[in-house]
Parts: structure tokens; sequence; C-alpha cells
């Protein structure tokens, strides 16, 4: 992806709800700010379609046990409880999670950029965040099952 081609890190700022991509996405960005009342989901299961996805990177973040569960319940966690899973980096109070989150932004840009793209770069490369071959397995089994699906009606 997208995310990997990228030289400097990638800072999401939540406020409100993170469900489906939006959950993915913040699970999956560099350093995620979420407003204590922000609230994350993968709803995709009540609605007959597993995260598969989501899935192709979310235990290089969250233990496989949590992220399990939180598929096949939908249900709906605070940022609090995002952060200890590993999907959120830090929480702030509501309303400021943007403020925050250009702080940072702020911070890290005052690093040498070299120095900031190398981090980034190795850490990433360390820890698999990203698995071309898993994200293209993902999509190929998503549209046999959709396929499937829609021959059977």
């Amino acid at each position: 992806g997208t995310l990997k081609a990228l030289s400097v890190p990638v800072i999401a700022a939540v406020e409100g709800k993170a469900f489906g991509f939006g959950f993915g996405m913040t699970a999956q960005v560099d350093y995620a700010v979420a407003a204590e009342n922000a609230v994350f989901s993968l709803p995709e299961m009540s609605h007959g379609l597993p995260p598969l996805i989501v899935f192709t990177y979310l235990f290089r973040f969250v233990p496989y046990k949590r992220a399990f569960e939180l598929a096949v319940t939908s249900r709906q966690i605070l940022a609090k409880e995002a952060q200890d899973a590993g999907i959120v980096t830090e929480v702030a109070p509501a309303g400021t999670a943007l403020k925050r989150a250009l702080e940072v932004a702020g911070q890290m840009a005052a690093f040498d950029p070299n120095s900031m793209g190398l981090l980034r770069r190795f850490g990433r490369e360390q820890a698999e965040v990203h698995s071309r071959h898993m994200s293209e397995h993902a999509v190929s089994l998503m549209s046999v099952m959709l396929a499937e699906r829609n021959a059977a009606h």
C-alpha cells in the first residue's frame, strides 16, 4: 500500500466513530491520537461480511484473540480500550485529538527527515505491518465469497 510508500509518519486524529475502514486506518497508521469519547468497532460480521482486509494487518498491533473477539461481536469500544489493545497510541480529552495530533506532527517534523524516514521504514518492515501477498489474498477470498453469495440469489 500507499501508507508503506510514504517517507513521513502518518498520524491520525480520531473524534467520534471509527468503524470498519476508520478502525483499520487508525490501527495501521504510525501514531494515532483518539479523543477519550471516540468509539471503535469492526461491524462487518453483523452485516454478514468478514473483515478480512483489516485482518491482513490488524494482528501486527492487536493480539489474535482480542481482534477475533472484536470482529465476531462487532462490539464498540472506547478510546482507552482501543489504546490498551494497541489500536490507538494516545488518548486525549474530547475535542482535542486534532490539536494533539498536530503537536505530535510538529515534534516529528523537527527531526532530520532522512532519519525519520529511515526510522519509519525500518520500524514498519520489522513489525511486518503490511503484507501485499496477504492483502491480495484477502481481496480474492472476499471476491469469491461475494460472487458465490450473488449467484445464490
